[in-house]
């Protein structure tokens, strides 16, 4: 089952399946390391709707929650 990156809980992790959003989002998604088939851990949210920090590749990446919802991931089976 496939989920928003913005839906992740803290410490949980899952597998980039897909990129939306405009070529330039999606251009800056690759940019940080993030491609479809990479893991992401979620490690941090803010409340409000503020950034969403997450692990990708061994980087510490923050991501605005509009941004990061162009995210696709598959949630890993637990």
């Amino acid at each position: 089952m496939t989920h928003k990156l913005t839906e992740l809980r803290r410490n949980e992790s899952a597998k980039v399946i897909e990129l939306g959003g405009s070529k330039a989002v999606q251009d800056r998604f690759k940019e940080l390391g993030i491609f479809p088939g990479t893991t992401v851990s979620c490690y941090a949210k803010a409340v409000l709707g503020g950034p969403l920090m997450v692990t990708c590749r061994g980087a510490k990446i923050a991501l605005r929650s509009h941004i990061a919802k162009h995210v696709v991931v598959e949630k890993a089976a637990a």
